[in-house]
């Protein structure tokens, strides 16, 4: 089993149009909030308001899980393919592949059981073409579980709750391209109101819980385990209790810093959770260097008391987000049995 990312916070993401953190549609034992995108007019414009992670994957077979709450609503004369649920992009960034919602006519406005969706594919002109349809959507005001299981040469298929919902067999790819790298989190405008104006659209999607990863992600959730109080080694300055790395909308006015290359700044964690099977720790940060400062950084996990550090992260001179997938428990080499006593952190290198 190989976890390629993991995120469910905005420093996870690329905030396009300022799309908001919300309090609201996500499971509190596993989330701490849930990143919205709000319905905003599409058929000119396109989607304003979205989250993105940029390229972080070159895959063509792949999976990716979520938990998704999709109350929006939008008039079928504001949404002509440019609106989309999920987006995938190539290497270069272009988009080549998305699920949006099927616009309704009035009579069926606010029928959640019609709430359907489109597989489309995007060439480099930004051509959008249909290639599959479902009738059938997900309740609204519900958190349900997606999960996209793509193969870009040969099949889709999208699953809601577990059990396949819209799908396709054939090539997804355009032009030459064979690969993917990235992805967006929108809204499916689902439903009409208002035709007779074109102007009703209301609504937001609320998205936890995203995982990318290379085996079957139907089974799989993503527990978020902020900081919460000093560990075994403090030597950024800042604050060594976490309060302002742990912040639920990040802050980029807030956190720690380090002047010299091999500081270690370490936090405890709240995870109790062990086990049916733990697939993985995703260490996760947002960070930036200066001219005369520290060039690179390594993510840390402290297990059983060693302190074991990410291959060197280059930062550059903004803010950014970076991570590390530990797949197996670095202690023991075995699958993580228990958390409980983890500690996370950072070290700045040359």
């Amino acid at each position: 089993m190989t976890i390629i990312w993991a995120g469910g916070e905005d420093l996870d993401f690329e905030c396009i149009g300022g799309a908001p953190v919300e309090t609201a549609y996500y499971r509190s034992s596993y989330a701490r909030c849930a990143l919205g995108v709000p319905v905003q007019r599409t058929a000119t414009t396109g989607m304003v308001t979205y989250w993105n992670t940029g390229n972080i994957f070159a895959l063509a077979n792949f999976w990716l899980s979520a938990r998704c709450a999709d109350t929006s609503y939008c008039s079928p004369s504001n949404e002509d393919g440019n609106s989309f649920l999920v987006r995938w992009y190539d290497a270069a960034g272009l988009p080549r592949l998305q699920v949006s919602g099927i616009p309704w006519g009035d009579g069926n406005r606010g029928n959640s059981s019609l709430n359907g969706f489109r597989l489309q594919t995007l060439n480099a002109a930004g051509t959008v073409t249909t290639i599959a349809t479902t009738t059938n959507g997900f309740v609204d005001n519900y958190i349900a579980k997606l999960d996209f299981h793509i193969n870009y040469l040969s099949s889709f298929t999208m699953y809601v709750d577990g059990l396949a919902h819209l799908t396709f067999t054939g090539t997804l790819a355009t032009d030459a391209n064979t690969g993917l790298g990235g992805f967006s989190l929108g809204q499916s405008a689902q439903y009409g109101s208002d035709l007779n104006i074109g102007s009703g659209a209301g609504g937001t999607a609320y998205w936890s819980e995203l995982i990318i990863a290379t085996t079957d992600t139907r089974s799989m959730s993503l527990q978020t385990l902020p900081p919460t109080g000093a560990g075994a080694t403090s030597a950024w300055v800042g604050d060594a209790n976490g309060d302002t790395v742990n912040l639920v909308s990040f802050n980029d006015g807030a956190g720690i810093t380090s002047a010299s290359a091999g500081e270690i700044e370490l936090f405890t964690q709240g995870g109790t959770y062990t086990a049916p099977y733990i697939a993985g720790i995703v260490v996760s940060a947002r960070a930036m260097t200066g001219s005369s400062a520290p060039q690179n950084m390594s993510l840390l996990l402290n297990q059983g008391g060693t302190t074991y550090a990410s291959p060197a992260l280059a930062l550059g001179g903004y803010f950014a987000a970076y991570q590390y997938v530990w797949q197996s428990d670095p202690s023991t080499g075995a699958p993580f049995a228990v958390i409980s006593s983890m500690q996370t952190g950072i070290e700045s290198l040359t």
